[in-house]
């Protein structure tokens, strides 16, 4: 699990965190990727992170299950073939 926090400039007036998640072969389907990412995503807005970002495989449906449970939706943008999923 990893989450990178982009502080607010000038013209944004919210922190966002970018968010990714590997799970090895042999410990896929166990919801393990679903835990983490919620318990980072719930640590991060409680210390002020207002826009959750994931990039996603679009035929990575395990991984689009995992960021649509932590809220953001998927958006137009595609970033080195993932789809940028936000909210």
């Amino acid at each position: 699990m990893q989450a990178t926090v982009s502080i607010p400039s000038a013209s944004a007036d919210r922190r966002s965190a970018e968010l990714a998640w590997v799970i090895t072969r042999p410990h896929q389907q166990r919801g393990y990727a679903r835990e983490a990412a919620q318990t980072v995503a719930t640590w991060l807005r409680d210390h002020g992170a207002g826009v959750l970002v994931a990039h996603i495989h679009p035929e990575h449906m395990a991984s689009a299950g995992v960021a649509h449970s932590l809220g953001p939706a998927p958006t137009e943008g595609v970033v080195d073939g993932g789809v940028r999923w936000q909210g």
